[in-house]
């Protein structure tokens, strides 16, 4: 069974407003979100539906040997490139892809 997922020209072609940015304010009243866009401005943006994505990372608990000191990346606790080889972590198809690559 292989996993499948809408791209964003498909959510578009349907209507769907992609927000790319950290919400700061909901006013449910208006429907309306204020949110910070990626490059620091404070936009709005009107709802009808509102879903949130927050995104998430893999927790890979404090063990000696998971990550390599020296790839380390402070802005992103699971950065794949700071797991030893053979250290895989499930949350993404990629993260998958790259498991079953791995034991072929």
């Amino acid at each position: 069974m292989k996993l499948s997922y809408c791209t964003e020209t498909s959510l578009q072609e349907t209507g769907v407003h992609l927000v790319y940015g950290r919400a700061v304010a909901v006013d449910r009243e208006i429907k309306s979100v204020s949110y910070m866009d990626p490059s620091g401005i404070l936009n709005s943006v009107g709802y009808d539906i509102l879903v949130f994505a927050t995104g998430s990372y893999c927790f890979v608990p404090p063990t000696p040997g998971m990550v390599i000191p020296e790839k380390r990346n402070p802005h992103w606790p699971d950065d794949p490139a700071s797991r030893p080889e053979g250290v895989f972590v499930y949350r993404t198809i990629e993260d998958l892809d790259g498991l079953i690559a791995a034991v072929k």
